[in-house]
């Protein structure tokens, strides 16, 4: 269970080389008594092209570096690099440490699906949890939460009015960095809890938890009180209800178009109405957001996160022109931008943009990373593509193997399926290539795909 948070919690504050050292020495301890097996999973795996193409794209990050190293492209300070560089391959392992462990140690999918459909069940409530904590002022609550939270949890401490707003943001280091997790994984609470087969042999439990479960989710996702993942992600809920329920809709579609302008006509009605006390609410931004997209000035000051992210993907765009073929290098990026970093902005800077760059050391220019843009400029043309193919041979390799299971092994590979392309979506907004869930999501391919092979080979066969 501790292992979990390094898996599933991108960034905690544990000290990410003391979890890698574990992970590592458990890894090499079974690898050492279970050889046997480990070979014979390397065997089949490796024969896949997802893990080639997967590989491919490890040796070209590695290739651009060493090269981008002795050309002069990496300037700052040594120290800056080695931990940035390390959480990269700690999280790029997680694509093996997840099946080995699972497959040497004899861990059935049946209950792997159970453990992780229960740990971010386990995560929800821990959210509530959260929540009542700041709205009762539990102190010594909020304290165990800012002690497992990175990145803000001392501008939470500080600033009272971020208690005051309530914000759930859990062990994550951010209320949107929840919100992201929440896109990630809504296919596997979807599927799983409108599956007709049992997550639990308890049925009080089973029915418990996966009528309460998706609720929950929409719940905490309002909390977290980010206008762009809540947009985003009841999106994505309407997407997967809509493929879900494909036969009823087509079946039933008047009725249901019938039953959606009476909901938009409601809405707007309330809205005439409760206008003014809507404007001084939460969802005000959300309004003001959506309204001001046609003008990037006013755009800056009502939602300042996007408008930052938006200049500094613009930025990386128009720097990778100058080194498109290989890029500059893992986690070079914002280096490799820092002299050209005002030159080359198309669009105006926001204040968050200004203060990144002047606020920290000279080498840094505070650069809001994701896998599309940010890959781009590191890895350039090739390296991307590399990437691409490797996310479009996952998908269709997930397509394949479902035939071949059944019952909730079905629906869960179902759910990954998903879990994926709107991971490939969500890159193209705030996902970094570190972020350790996203690998850990591709460490199941990996198990059931040795799974898969172990029944062709035999249930019953010693290895």
């Amino acid at each position: 269970m501790p292992m979990f948070v390094f898996y599933i919690v991108p960034g905690t504050n544990g000290n990410i080389s003391i979890g890698f050292l574990c992970v590592s020495l458990m890894y090499l301890l079974i690898i050492t008594f279970k050889f046997d097996k480990f070979k014979y999973f390397l065997a089949k795996i490796f024969k896949l092209p997802i893990v080639r193409y997967y590989f491919y794209f490890i040796a070209f990050i590695i290739f651009t570096t060493i090269i981008n190293i002795f050309s002069g492209n990496y300037n700052a300070p040594a120290s800056f690099y080695i931990t940035r560089i390390y959480k990269v391959f700690y999280a790029l392992c997680l694509i093996y440490f997840l099946p080995v462990f699972s497959i040497l140690l004899n861990i059935k999918k049946e209950n792997l699906v159970k453990f992780f459909y229960s740990s971010i069940y386990i995560l929800f409530l821990l959210c509530i949890v959260q929540f009542l904590a700041f709205n009762f002022n539990i102190d010594f609550l909020s304290q165990i939460f800012h002690f497992f939270t990175n990145g803000r949890a001392g501008m939470y401490a500080v600033i009272d009015d971020y208690q005051n707003l309530g914000r759930v943001y859990a062990f994550f280091s951010e209320p949107s960095a929840l919100g992201q997790f929440i896109f990630i994984i809504m296919p596997f609470i979807t599927i799983l809890s409108k599956s007709k087969y049992k997550i639990y042999n308890n049925v009080i439990i089973n029915r418990i938890v996966k009528t309460t479960a998706i609720p929950l989710m929409l719940l905490i996702l309002i909390l977290t009180k980010s206008p762009i993942y809540l947009l985003l992600c009841l999106f994505e809920f309407l997407t997967l209800w809509i493929i879900m329920h494909k036969i009823i809709i087509k079946r039933y579609w008047q009725q249901i178009l019938s039953i959606l302008l009476i909901i938009i006509l409601c809405t707007y009605i309330l809205y005439a109405i409760f206008h003014h006390s809507i404007e001084q609410s939460y969802l005000a931004r959300i309004l003001n957001t959506i309204s001001s997209l046609g003008n990037f000035n006013t755009f800056i000051l009502v939602e300042p996160s996007l408008a930052t992210r938006i200049v500094s993907y613009s930025i990386q765009i128009a720097a990778f022109t100058k080194q498109w073929l290989i890029g500059c290098g893992l986690y070079n990026a914002e280096i490799f931008v820092n002299p050209i970093y005002i030159q080359i902005s198309p669009l105006p800077l926001t204040p968050e943009n200004y203060m990144s760059h002047f606020a920290y050391k000279s080498y840094w220019t505070g650069l809001n990373r994701s896998v599309v843009y940010t890959s781009l400029l590191e890895f350039g043309v090739i390296g991307f593509s590399i990437y691409s193919v490797f996310i479009y041979k996952t998908i269709k390799y997930i397509s394949n193997i479902k035939r071949y299971y059944n019952g909730l092994n079905s629906d869960f590979i179902y759910a990954t399926k998903y879990s994926i392309i709107f991971i490939t979506i969500i890159s193209f907004y705030n996902l970094f290539i570190e972020a350790a869930y996203i690998w850990f999501i591709f460490g199941l391919i990996c198990l059931y795909t040795y799974n898969f092979h172990l029944q062709e080979r035999g249930k019953h066969e010693k290895i």
